[in-house]
């Protein structure tokens, strides 16, 4: 799971950064490749923030399992843990 978290995130980066030189090397106005890094800086943000608190959601789901499972075992077994 780390790896593939890895793989996306730099994944998600290239991207960025190909769009980013992309657009500095466009024939457009200045302005207008300002707002399109702007833009494009943005939606990768969001995108990053997406991945994340999937990531946070998935980290907390197995820790809540792991938990669940350790009480399961205790309370069969009689032990303390």
């Amino acid at each position: 799971m780390e790896k593939n978290t890895k793989i996306l995130v730099a994944a998600g980066i290239g991207l960025a950064i190909g769009g980013i030189l992309g657009l500095l090397f466009a024939p457009n106005k200045g302005k207008d490749t300002r707002n399109k890094i702007i833009d494009t800086s943005n939606k990768f943000s969001e995108s990053l923030k997406g991945t994340i608190k999937k990531g946070t959601e998935g980290i907390n789901s197995i820790k809540s399992e792991l938990k669940n499972r350790l009480e399961s075992i205790n309370d069969n077994t009689g032990d303390y843990i």
